[in-house]
């Protein structure tokens, strides 16, 4: 890892919806990003760059992606996109060949994975989480001489309130998203992994559908993970 002495370090943001900037709604119809000064990635590489760290940032976030879940609901409703489109762990090894070399990759998924759909519990959700990171940890991309990057893991904010919009598809998960970042943190560092939970600065979603977040979550978010980046 870089020192802090003007050298950039090369940080990938590998996300969903909250990650990409995703705007939120209180219906289902179609939105837009924030601009990148809002979005939590960029926030996070500012705050470390004030800080002395210069960050080369990469972004790879899809609107719905889960930890390593297909998704033909979501697939169903966003030709041409695929269910294995949706699912972190396919898409993972390709996404860090591509943009080596890499000092850190810092993984936040988990909150798709709460849609009822899936029918999964929070435990199951931190287990899936520190499987992307043990992942991460073997890419080191298409025949290069480069090591894998190191690895955190975000527990992504519990959901808030949800909206008419996202009721349907979310039902249950305010509840099981709030205990992910309890279970992720021990089984984290029991696999030699480093995590932090978001729950500890955004105890709750605040966008109107209860899923993204509003621009001051995003800056609580990246302030958090940049406090815990280097």
């Amino acid at each position: 890892m870089p020192s802090n002495t003007g050298d950039p370090m090369r940080i990938l943001v590998f996300g969903d919806s909250n990650s990409w900037g995703w705007v939120p709604r209180d219906d289902d119809q179609p939105t837009v990003r924030y601009p990148a000064e809002t979005r939590w990635p960029d926030r996070m590489a500012a705050v470390l760059a004030g800080k002395g760290w210069p960050v080369d940032l990469v972004v790879d976030a899809v609107s719905g992606r889960t930890t390593d879940l297909d998704d033909p609901d979501t697939a169903a409703i966003c030709p041409p996109m695929t269910a294995v489109g949706f699912n972190g762990a396919l898409a993972l090894p390709a996404v860090i060949a591509a943009h080596m070399p890499l000092n850190r990759i810092v993984i936040m998924l988990g909150t798709n994975d709460t849609k009822a759909a899936f029918g999964r519990d929070a435990l199951s959700i931190a287990h899936a989480l520190v499987g992307l990171g043990l992942l991460a940890g073997r890419c080191t991309g298409v025949a290069t001489a480069y090591p894998p990057p190191d690895v955190l893991l975000v527990a992504p904010p519990p959901l808030g309130p949800l909206s008419e919009a996202t009721a349907e598809d979310f039902a249950g998960g305010p509840d099981r998203s709030r205990a992910v970042g309890t279970h992720l943190v021990p089984l984290a560092s029991a696999a030699g992994l480093r995590a932090i939970d978001a729950r500890t600065v955004l105890p709750a979603i605040r966008g109107v559908d209860g899923v993204h977040f509003t621009a001051e979550d995003h800056a609580a978010v990246a302030t958090l993970v940049a406090d815990h980046a280097t």
